[in-house]
């Protein structure tokens, strides 16, 4: 089970049952996992946490509150309950949505924020960590740290192979950039699949779009178009979560997966806002869709 953890996320799971054991606990559930990712220096998800705007202080301060204190004495076979059980299992599919060979701990806080419902889910959840902006800074923190989400993405599109029309939607196209990357990843959430619906959008036919038109952009270098080695590409996720936040602001609205949609559509520089623009949709379309 946890061959594929990096030693930080090991440390992480290790440093979990000694929070459990620190409050009592006999068994180590999703709060003990969040604590300690808030207390592991110099990890990705802390990063994340950072890029977001949530300190490790304001997250231990907020589950220490929340936590009761037991009274189980210390053991060595300390369990998961069935709550963190499921947040590893998400762990490993938001490792196989990246493409990551590995589980880090920046996949345990993508599990721990999907688990909403347990006491670290409730947490995040209140200092407003949502899934599609911890995943945007997921994208962004690994682009800056040169461990750039998919590592294959850095191989020459083979033009022998079609565009896939398979429904699997968590393996995009190896030609996309950062941002085309990071608006598939959020058309797999459902808010975003019937947004693009109501703008008379299926997500599929999104999908089979935007690959064709990476292939016709790594065939004939396309101008205007943000290249896949352009060392600004972080830059470009973290003005979408900017635009995205100004875009929720304005609303009036929480903000949600809609609003990076229209923040990825704002920056203009890549292939998604270009299928988008030439099925019709503008800004104001999309605004006013929300």
């Amino acid at each position: 089970m946890w061959q594929r953890f990096t030693d930080r996320a090991r440390r992480i799971v290790f440093a979990a049952q000694q929070a459990a054991q620190e409050f009592g606990e006999g068994y180590v559930s999703t709060e003990h996992l969040l604590l300690a990712i808030a207390r592991q220096p110099n990890c990705t998800a802390g990063s994340v946490l950072e890029e977001i705007g949530v300190s490790e202080q304001r997250i231990e301060k907020e589950v220490v509150k929340q936590l009761p204190k037991g009274d189980c004495p210390p053991s060595q076979d300390m369990t998961l309950t069935p709550r963190a059980k499921r947040v590893i299992d998400l762990s490993y599919e938001e490792a196989r949505l990246l493409e990551d060979g590995f589980i880090g701990t920046e996949h345990l806080l993508l599990g721990l924020i999907r688990e909403h419902d347990g006491l670290a889910g409730r947490v995040l959840e209140k200092l407003g960590v949502t899934l599609p902006v911890a995943r945007a800074a997921t994208i962004s923190v690994r682009a800056a740290a040169g461990n750039p989400v998919r590592s294959g993405e850095s191989k020459k599109l083979d033009r022998r192979v079609p565009p896939s029309t398979s429904k699997d939607v968590d393996r995009p196209h190896p030609g996309l950039n950062q941002l085309e990357f990071l608006a598939l990843v959020l058309m797999t959430e459902p808010g975003a699949i019937d947004y693009l619906q109501r703008l008379g959008i299926g997500s599929e036919n999104l999908r089979t779009d935007l690959e064709m038109a990476t292939i016709s952009r790594t065939a004939n270098s396309e101008p205007g178009v943000r290249p896949l080695t352009e060392p600004s590409e972080r830059d470009g996720v973290v003005d979408v979560l900017q635009m995205a936040e100004e875009e929720c602001k304005s609303s009036g609205q929480p903000l949600r997966v809609e609003h990076m949609l229209i923040g990825i559509f704002r920056e203009g520089q890549n292939t998604f806002a270009k299928v988008l623009t030439e099925n019709g949709l503008t800004l104001e379309k999309m605004r006013a869709a929300l």
